[in-house]
């Protein structure tokens, strides 16, 4: 399980240096504004690319942490000895003969 983290982390830094900051938003409506609005709109949308996939690597890696974690428990409750009752030992009994 703590390999999953670590490689959980390593890909956390790796993706995390490569966002890179998008230009601020320019007012106005000349070509080279909108143009440079469109190239931030592009920005924008790739770090939300980036960040979505990062959220399903989480959700991931802590979905197999608890798959793991549900087969590590029924393999602990699965070795546990099954109970086994005594036999008691009940004596028949005689009816009285009439």
């Amino acid at each position: 399980m703590n390999r999953i983290s670590y490689t959980f982390a390593a890909l956390l830094l790796l993706t995390s240096g490569a966002m890179a900051a998008c230009p601020p938003e320019t007012g106005g409506t000349t070509a080279a504004e909108i143009q440079a609005n469109q190239a931030r709109v592009v920005c924008l949308q790739n770090e939300l690319a980036a960040e979505t996939r990062l959220k399903q690597l989480e959700f991931d890696v802590q979905s197999n942490q608890r798959q793991l974690q549900d087969l590590q428990l029924q393999q602990r409750l699965q070795a546990i000895p099954k109970f086994v009752p005594p036999v008691i030992y009940v004596p028949p009994v005689v009816q009285p003969v009439l």
